[in-house]
């Protein structure tokens, strides 16, 4: 948003809010699945890893 187009201070503020509303509540509630009802976090399966790890050497 840097330059493209001027805000009011209002408007940067509902900007924020629109943006980082959605992004509180997910991670509340994310973490409210894990620490209540003791839900494992995700775990990556091996192709996963092996998309995001590509290039790395595997550990022996």
């Amino acid at each position: 948003m840097a330059g493209f187009f001027k805000l009011s201070p209002q408007g940067q503020r509902l900007v924020v809010m629109i943006t980082s509303v959605p992004i509180l509540v997910s991670t509340t509630w994310i973490l409210y699945r894990r620490v209540i009802h003791g839900e494992d976090p995700r775990k990556r399966t091996p192709q996963q890893a092996g998309r995001i790890d590509a290039g790395k050497t595997p550990d022996a």
